[in-house]
């Protein structure tokens, strides 16, 4: 099978949860012989076409202009399409769909539309316009999770399919484990952006640090918001106990991880984030907001803590109940460690490859 998968950004420059996932799929489609097409956005210093883990990279031109980049970006990766002549085309987001839905409309060729967050719980310009148009008219319609299902559903005349997001576990088992229950090193991984709540998570440090001096938070990431959130860290006397350590190659990820005690994501709105999978196959408890796809994922006592969203008495309770009951952090664990093998690409991508065959009717 031919498949051009659509998507805006895409690594090694950019290590979004989109970026990734996209990688990952592409790699595990191309290991189950099919021919990948990836068509994206062009980066500085990163060759326009590429053949990588057994599959394709076309990087066209995105012009930065507001609109304008968008729509010659659209264009130039139409055009890729014509080229590939693909069987099937994958869009990485309900945006991207509309490229796939020209493609569907002028040359008959079928596709496979996936919700990847933003696209579904955020506002933007046309977006209930878009999304009726993209999704159906979509031969499958997938969302990262139930709540993000029904949000898509109500946009949508045709059933959708919930398939997570996934990780590869055998990253972790390559990385030193420290089997410490008893720590209190906690660590954030993600965008240093408004939405994705940080300065919630500061201010619980603020309330959890004077009964724990030694508590330490270690942030990895990078965003408009790090100035601000770093001068929050000044402003509560926490420079001993914070610590930026700015982007890091996806790569790197989970020796980091391993390496802490409790992973806390405290973000507004969410779509199904991998550094949930991956804390959990890290064996890490997890604190994390109520939101988007989170608590598909984080069952409170089997994997973690959920909590509302900006509130950092709630964070810094969760949190320091952890630190109090290392037998709870020790069951929690190796709960992670278990659940987090449903989520092994192998298997996300087999059912990914079954939605195309349904679609094409191959077998």
């Amino acid at each position: 099978m031919r498949i051009a998968l659509l998507v805006m950004m895409f690594p090694p420059k950019n290590l979004g949860g989109t970026e990734i996932a996209s990688y990952n799929i592409a790699k595990h489609l191309a290991r189950r012989n099919h021919e990948v097409h990836v068509i994206t956005s062009s980066d500085p210093g990163v060759p326009n076409y590429k053949s990588e883990s057994g599959f394709f990279i076309h990087r066209t031109v995105l012009n930065h202009t507001k609109y304008i980049g968008i729509v010659l970006f659209a264009i130039t990766s139409m055009i890729q399409v014509t080229k590939i002549r693909p069987d099937i085309i994958h869009a990485q987001n309900i945006t991207m769909g509309m490229i796939a839905f020209f493609g569907k409309k002028f040359f008959k060729i079928p596709y496979v539309v996936w919700g990847r967050g933003s696209d579904v719980h955020l506002q933007w310009k046309f977006k209930k316009y878009v999304s009726k148009i993209v999704l159906n008219n979509a031969d499958v319609s997938i969302a990262l999770s139930q709540n993000m299902k029904d949000e898509m559903q109500k946009l949508s005349k045709k059933d959708i399919y919930v398939i997570p997001n996934g990780i590869d576990p055998a990253i972790f088992k390559e990385s030193k484990v420290k089997k410490d229950y008893t720590g209190t090193k906690i660590i954030y991984v993600g965008s240093l952006l408004p939405i994705k709540g940080v300065k919630y998570l500061i201010k619980a440090m603020q309330i959890l640090h004077p009964t724990n001096p030694d508590i330490h938070l270690t942030i990895v990431g990078d965003g408009s918001d790090r100035r601000s959130l770093e001068q929050m860290v000044h402003e509560y006397a926490l420079v001993q106990n914070i610590s930026f350590v700015g982007k890091l190659p996806h790569k790197d990820i989970p020796q980091w991880l391993c390496n802490n005690n409790i992973l806390v994501l405290p973000s507004n709105s969410e779509g199904m984030p991998n550094v949930l999978l991956e804390a959990m196959a890290a064996g890490l408890p997890v604190v994390a907001t109520n939101v988007g796809g989170i608590p598909d994922i984080i069952k409170n006592k089997r994997n973690g803590y959920l909590v509302e969203p900006k509130n950092p008495q709630e964070i810094a309770e969760k949190i320091q109940y952890l630190i109090n009951n290392s037998q709870m952090r020790k069951i929690i664990s190796e709960q992670n460690k278990m659940d987090s093998q449903r989520y092994n690409w192998n298997n996300i991508v087999q059912n990914l490859d079954s939605l195309y065959s349904k679609v094409l009717k191959t077998d």
